[in-house]
């Protein structure tokens, strides 16, 4: 995996030769594709977090971008469904957050 985007080097031809049937091996693609998007996901929230003093905007950012990215893979790839519903539950609560901080 390289920083910025998600490369997977699967060949479904290299699964099939190797005695697999389509149907596993498109669903081992998705849980490789699944495991390098959790591992990106996690690998961002660690660096935005871990920034001194914490930059909110930064975390909104990444929040937003990820949101956008779990949504598109969503349409192809079964169980992101539920994390992108959590991505609109966070973006919510944090927009509402940051605008009563605001205000006050």
């Amino acid at each position: 995996m390289q920083e910025g985007g998600i490369y997977v080097e699967v060949s479904v031809f290299g699964l099939l030769a190797h005695g697999g049937s389509p149907a596993v091996s498109l669903q081992r693609i998705s849980e490789i594709v699944k495991r390098e998007m959790f591992q990106r996901l996690l690998e961002k929230l660690q660096s935005a977090l871990a920034r001194e003093p914490l930059d909110l905007d930064y975390l909104e950012y990444i929040t937003w971008h990820e949101f956008v990215v779990f949504q598109a893979f969503s349409l192809q790839i079964d169980g992101l469904s539920e994390l992108v519903e959590a991505f609109i539950i966070f973006i919510i609560w944090f927009s509402e957050t940051s605008t009563t901080e605001t205000c006050v």
